[in-house]
């Protein structure tokens, strides 16, 4: 903040570290502070949301549920931050434009052993952002809980949920597959034994 010569808001300090106390952080969190600095560059903006996540993820001791929006505000500190993470149980990601950021998905999946349930919700991953998504899901053995919305390709996922027996819940939504992944999806949907849930 202080590079920006950001002035925050000269309130009295809270009478207790409500971080300590946080279980849910919502898509919600940003409305605030796009109305406080509704006259400011979206880089300043974007620096405020991004140190807030971060702010929460270092001192929040019950965070169980975080909701992300992306707009530009995922760095690599927040993905690291992530990944050290032992509170958060269920992470939803939202809005993300960017085809290489199925790395930077595949990076929290191998490496934090707590989220059961992640919702990738409206991102557009491309066809190298599908293929390591589907090999994360393929090792991963702690999500039992999976909601993709948006720009996602069934043939390639197909191939992950074939052998992945610890996902029980799987919704896949605006999803516009042809023939061929449909295909594939159905194949796979006869080989894995773990789903007991499947929403479209």
């Amino acid at each position: 903040m202080i590079p920006f010569e950001t002035i925050r808001p000269n309130y009295v300090k809270p009478l207790f570290e409500y971080t300590s106390f946080t279980i849910s952080v919502g898509d919600c969190l940003y409305n605030g502070i796009d109305y406080y600095f509704s006259e400011e560059d979206t880089f300043i903006i974007n620096a405020v949301k991004c140190s807030l996540i971060a702010m929460f993820l270092r001192s929040s001791k019950k965070l169980k549920n975080l909701s992300i929006n992306f707009d530009g505000i995922i760095q690599e500190k927040t993905i690291k931050d992530l990944c050290r993470n032992t509170t958060i149980v269920s992470l939803s990601i939202n809005n993300t434009y960017k085809e290489h950021f199925g790395s930077e998905i595949i990076e929290i999946i191998n490496e934090n052993a707590t989220i059961t349930s992640l919702k990738l919700l409206g991102n557009h991953l491309g066809f190298e952002g599908n293929c390591v998504l589907a090999e994360a899901l393929c090792k991963n053995t702690t999500l039992t809980s999976l909601v993709l919305f948006g720009d996602q390709r069934l043939d390639i996922l197909a191939k992950a949920i074939c052998v992945n027996n610890t996902l029980t819940f799987l919704e896949i939504r605006g999803n516009n597959f042809d023939s061929d992944g449909g295909e594939e999806l159905a194949k796979a949907l006869c080989k894995n034994t773990a789903l007991t849930s499947l929403r479209e």
